[in-house]
């Protein structure tokens, strides 16, 4: 699980900030608290946080009105500067994996890789008629974009725990 006691999910998108929080019950996590602030429509345009006073502010006020104790957020981005893509990949040793994923990546994404924070996942190691492939989620995102909504985050006194 990637928390231990209790986490914020937050969304913040074009016109709008979403939160529930969550705390670790096994076998799966139960929401206790929810909440939304409306945020004035140009203050995200295109995905990216053109005021990040006024979005900080928004989070702090958020924060205070649901009632929510935790400090420790995880971020969902959904926006143009989000690539999500599935694809097959060469099937590599474990332990050289993270090395040839990243590599091959590039052929999947739209802009270069070093331009983006770069996640995987592997789906499936054993595709049927592919014996030397591999089915890999990839998920980039831009870096200056993820910076801008964690400083925004950090701004507010909350702790982006992952991403």
């Amino acid at each position: 699980m990637l928390f231990h006691k209790k986490i914020a999910g937050l969304e913040i998108s074009p016109g709008q900030i979403r939160v529930v929080e969550l705390t670790k019950v096994s076998p799966k996590p139960k929401l206790i608290n929810l909440g939304s602030a409306a945020l004035p429509v140009d203050v995200i345009k295109d995905g990216l946080i053109k005021d990040p006073d006024v979005v900080s502010e928004a989070l702090k006020k958020l924060w205070r009105e649901t009632g929510i104790k935790t400090k420790d957020v995880l971020l969902g981005l959904n926006n143009q500067y989000v690539v999500v893509r599935v694809a097959n990949m060469p099937k590599s040793d474990p332990s050289q994996r993270d090395k040839t994923i990243r590599y091959q990546a590039q052929e999947y994404l739209p802009v270069p890789v070093n331009s983006v924070e770069l996640d995987y996942l592997v789906i499936d190691e054993d595709l049927s008629g592919k014996p030397n492939e591999m089915k890999v989620m990839l998920v980039a995102g831009g870096k200056n974009m993820i910076q801008d909504h964690v400083n925004v985050i950090r701004k507010a006194g909350l702790r982006v725990m992952d991403i």
